[in-house]
């Protein structure tokens, strides 16, 4: 299974949307896609038009097994949500040793999926190191706006912690431009500004999310893009995008424990 956090400190910027749609394009070419949701807001849940008794929290804290916190969602999709207990949840990993480590050790066996995607908080959070080190790959979703990749530069910060405390090397995996409209000047200033940081690197820019109030629409009516608008630019470009990932999939399988990783993995981001 080809586990994937998706993360930016700023919010608004399209994660969540992101993930759900991603999911559903990878869904539609016939993966099987978990998605875990780490945020209190419960997003996947109410996008989705969900819900679950056991969530999160109850898989985390209380131990139930993951069997009974998963729910299917739409057809090769099965979530993990997240409510406002996953604050709570934080609260109790707190003082537990190698809580760092909490969701790994709980995740540790399930692989009966192709990919798994994590939803995080826009903040920085004990949750959110937990995603990161459980998936080791990100993706960091950047709309036209210079918070956004101050955000995303904030959760590159933490890799250097990350690798010194937990002996783990985050790889970023994408950039993800969101909310692109090229009618407006600031969408070139943040565009190359994602060239100047990530253009040189092993780091994916992916195709950009176009503008596209079919996204606020499906997102109203709790359906994915492929739902409300299949034939939309919107559409268009998460298909474009999730074919990108799914090649890289492919090609970047994880290694099996003992193995070497690949040195080009080594110094993506």
């Amino acid at each position: 299974m080809f586990k994937i956090t998706v993360a930016n400190q700023k919010g608004g910027v399209g994660k969540t949307t992101s993930v759900i749609n991603l999911a559903a394009a990878l869904a539609q070419m016939g993966r099987r896609v978990l998605i875990i949701d780490t945020d209190a807001q419960g997003s996947i849940a109410t996008l989705l038009n969900v819900k679950h008794p056991d969530t999160l929290y109850n898989f985390l804290i209380e131990g139930v097994k993951f069997e009974q916190c998963v729910v299917n969602v739409r057809p090769n999709i099965d979530c993990i949500l997240s409510d406002k207990k996953t604050e709570i949840a934080e609260m109790h990993l707190v003082p537990v040793m190698g809580r760092e480590r909490a969701l790994a050790e709980r995740m540790e066996g399930i692989d009966n999926y192709d990919v798994c995607f994590v939803d995080c908080a826009p903040s920085l959070s004990l949750l959110q190191t937990n995603a990161v080190i459980y998936t080791r790959y990100l993706i960091l979703p950047i709309s036209m706006d210079s918070l956004a990749i101050a955000g995303a530069s904030h959760v590159q910060e933490t890799f250097v912690l990350l690798k010194k405390y937990f002996h783990v090397i985050p790889i970023i995996l994408g950039i993800l431009p969101t909310f692109v409209d090229a009618r407006l000047s600031i969408t070139d200033q943040v565009l190359s500004t994602i060239q100047e940081i990530w253009g040189n690197t092993n780091t994916i820019i992916f195709p950009p999310i176009r503008v596209d109030t079919n996204l606020a629409k499906a997102n109203r009516y709790h359906k994915t893009i492929f739902e409300y608008a299949p034939n939309s630019r919107a559409a268009e470009d998460y298909r474009r995008v999730a074919e990108i990932l799914l090649d890289f999939i492919e090609k970047h399988k994880e290694t099996k424990p003992g193995e070497k990783t690949l040195a080009k993995e080594e110094k993506t981001g």
